[in-house]
């Protein structure tokens, strides 16, 4: 994998199609840009969003990028697969780039012009994938939505995708949102919404603003960080976003790289007076926007005002107002997200063999994605499993070591 190009596909289809890869993301990155604007595919597969996650978080768990393109006989791009590798106990496994902080994976592609019969079906095009990426054992490609904007998924209809272990909730947008709100809300609803916001007024002036430069979206940043992670500790859960590198790789979305249009993260905060009371970060698409994360104080004097709440309703009415006809808030279930994101978005998780170690991979991997569904789709099982982690934590808690 020495070389930038990596492989090309010497196997071209006899109409010309060919499967190439490259580790060398500056320099398909003009392309990719380019690409993205046109191509069916969900925010997390921009160049921007790809690049930051394996400067960061993926250089510190060693992931190694390999882009694999597949153009036609005129050299034009159909599709483009963010993957990377990694090595798990022996076997070559290939992922989508940005790994559990992305809420959805897919292949960039043109609409209705690419498909895996091009390829003579999924055997052909992983196993042509494969060789132009220098040998993989498994492709591992997670959080699937069968569907984007109305054009089907491609690789979500191949064999051996199971369902993954959450769905997706996102909703269409309308340029009226009062409409959208007297649609999707009751007006008791309403009236609550607005009360809890003049009440939240005793702590300060309320306002929305978006982080506008370096000092802003670190400040946002760092609530959002103390927020997320005082909860996700109360809940026995480890926070995604304190991994090393993490940090840097929200600073890097924040702030636009020369050639992006805008940043890949837009951050916004919920303030009354000096104090921020809750955070949301939204990652930007062409039509779509999805929120990438969101947080909020847990002190009693502020959660009874739903800053959260208030946050959301805010940010849909600007998405709105700027011409956004859809939005969603990622994977898993909850109550927050009824409102405006009332929508499930199916997912699915394709394990891929294409080596006799990547089947002897395969089966394990996929068995634990499958019992985490049946975990996650059954309360019982579900409480059970969040009092087992609240019990680990609290025992992590109590077992810290002594000073010497």
């Amino acid at each position: 994998m020495a070389r930038d190009r990596q492989r090309e596909d010497h196997d071209a289809s006899p109409d010309g199609v060919r499967v190439e890869a490259t580790v060398d993301l500056a320099g398909i990155g003009g392309e990719w840009r380019a690409f993205e604007r046109v191509a069916v595919g969900t925010p997390y597969q921009s160049f921007g969003f790809a690049e930051a996650w394996c400067e960061t978080i993926g250089r510190v768990e060693g992931v190694q990028p390999a882009i694999v393109t597949v153009r036609d006989g005129r050299g034009e791009l159909l599709a483009l697969l963010p993957l990377g590798l990694r090595s798990v106990r022996g076997a070559r496994i290939a992922g989508f780039l940005g790994g559990k902080h992305s809420n959805a994976g897919m292949a960039l592609h043109a609409a209705g012009r690419w498909t895996l019969d091009l390829h003579g079906g999924p055997h052909g095009f992983f196993t042509r994938a494969a060789a132009a990426m220098g040998g993989v054992d498994l492709f591992a490609l997670l959080n699937q939505p069968l569907a984007w904007g109305g054009f089907a998924n491609p690789l979500a209809a191949a064999p051996r995708a199971q369902p993954s272990p959450s769905a997706s909730y996102g909703g269409r947008l309308e340029a009226d949102f009062a409409a959208l709100h007297a649609r999707v809300a009751s007006s008791d609803a309403r009236k609550k919404l607005r009360r809890k916001e003049r009440m939240l007024e005793a702590l300060g002036p309320v306002q929305v603003i978006e982080a506008a430069d370096a000092a802003q979206a670190l400040r946002v940043l760092d609530a959002f960080r103390a927020q997320k992670g005082a909860r996700l500790k109360a809940r026995g859960i480890e926070s995604p976003f304190e991994a090393t590198g993490a940090s840097e790789f929200l600073a890097r979305l924040a702030l636009a790289e020369p050639g992006d249009v805008r940043a890949p993260l837009r951050l916004f905060a919920l303030t009354a007076g000096t104090r921020i009371v809750a955070t949301m970060g939204v990652v930007p698409g062409q039509r779509c926007a999805s929120g990438m994360f969101m947080s909020f104080e847990a002190s009693p004097e502020v959660m009874k005002h739903s800053p959260g709440d208030l946050l959301l309703g805010k940010v849909v009415e600007r998405l709105c107002g700027e011409g956004f006809s859809a939005f969603d808030l990622g994977v898993g279930e909850a109550a927050y997200k009824q409102t405006f994101c009332p929508d499930a978005i199916p997912l699915v998780d394709g394990f891929h063999a294409a080596s006799p170690l990547g089947r002897l991979a395969a089966a394990p991997i996929a068995a634990g994605y499958a019992l985490k569904r049946i975990v996650k789709t059954n309360p019982t099982l579900r409480t059970f499993a969040d009092r087992m982690r609240r019990g680990l934590g609290a025992g992590k808690a109590g077992r810290e070591p002594r000073a010497a």
